[in-house]
């Protein structure tokens, strides 16, 4: 595994730290897992769609992940042939008469994503609108999943707050599973499998992939990573600079189960991850 090639190129009990060797070091690694392991994305999308009850597939909310939706909108028929019933979104449960309104015709997708937050960025904005109609053509469900009104009076960004609301993410998402396949395209924080520590460095944080795995659920989670925004310490980073550049998305099978433990990003275990590239590339 990734995991064990990386830990191995380190003394024991050493932390990564973000230097410069070590994300060399990193860079390198993950360069040889493309090339010996990488797949076609569309390849592994279908196949996991077509053997998994809910393909839940990460992303940055952010213009630069712009190849992933596209990726997503040109695969959508495809995944319906595979199962596929259900696009599961992170917007609030509360708005879920809007998406039902757009279902309806009572609304257009630019004025879904108006009243939702797929409007946040212009060129995300777009991407989403092309997806909500695709869906609705194909006669899909789309279900507003997320819960993000904290249950308790406490702070937005407490352990309570987040682990209630993966948890009801969860809840809503295995009820609508029950009647086909879903696909969900969510922030790469909740596929992790793993439990994090919490900001307030004490308490963790269980996420959808943790809930879902530790149930043995038929669930499979995907983390993208951009070459533009990097993926953990690479971050700041452009992949490019050690000689990842993909032309087309790639998928590499891989567990990364903390193993940048004490390095303060948050990558947990995942079942995949995926490569898109650059959007100038696309």
């Amino acid at each position: 595994m990734l995991k064990n090639k990386i830990m191995s190129e380190f003394k024991e009990g050493s932390v990564f730290d973000g230097k410069r060797e070590d994300i060399e070091v990193l860079g390198k690694l993950i360069k040889e897992e493309i090339e010996k392991h990488g797949r076609p994305a569309r390849e592994v999308l279908l196949d996991e769609m077509d053997s998994s009850q809910v393909l839940v597939v990460g992303e940055n909310h952010i213009d630069a992940f712009g190849p992933l939706r596209r990726l997503i909108l040109d695969l959508l028929p495809e995944l319906k042939e595979k199962g596929l019933t259900t696009l599961a979104l992170e917007e609030d449960s509360g708005n879920q008469g809007v998406v039902d309104d757009f279902l309806k015709g009572k609304i257009t997708a630019s004025e879904l994503a108006e009243r939702t937050t797929f409007g946040l960025y212009k060129n995300m904005a777009e991407d989403w609108i092309k997806i909500f109609n695709k869906a609705k053509e194909l006669g899909l469900q789309i279900k507003a999943v997320d819960h993000d009104q904290p249950v308790y009076e406490d702070d937005q960004g407490s352990v309570d707050h987040e682990n209630n609301r993966d948890k009801g993410m969860f809840d809503g998402i295995k009820e609508i599973s029950g009647d086909g396949k879903v696909l969900m395209i969510f922030g790469n924080l909740h596929v992790n499998t793993e439990p994090e520590l919490g900001r307030n460095g004490r308490d963790f944080v269980y996420r959808l992939g943790y809930r879902a795995k530790e149930q043995g659920l038929p669930w499979t989670f995907i983390e993208t990573v951009s070459p533009v925004v990097g993926v953990a310490n690479l971050q700041f980073h452009r992949l490019s600079e050690f000689g990842i550049s993909p032309k087309q998305s790639l998928i590499i099978p891989t567990i990364y189960n903390n193993f940048f433990k004490g390095s303060g990003c948050n990558v947990g275990g995942v079942d995949y991850v995926l490569f898109i590239p650059e959007p100038e590339v696309v």
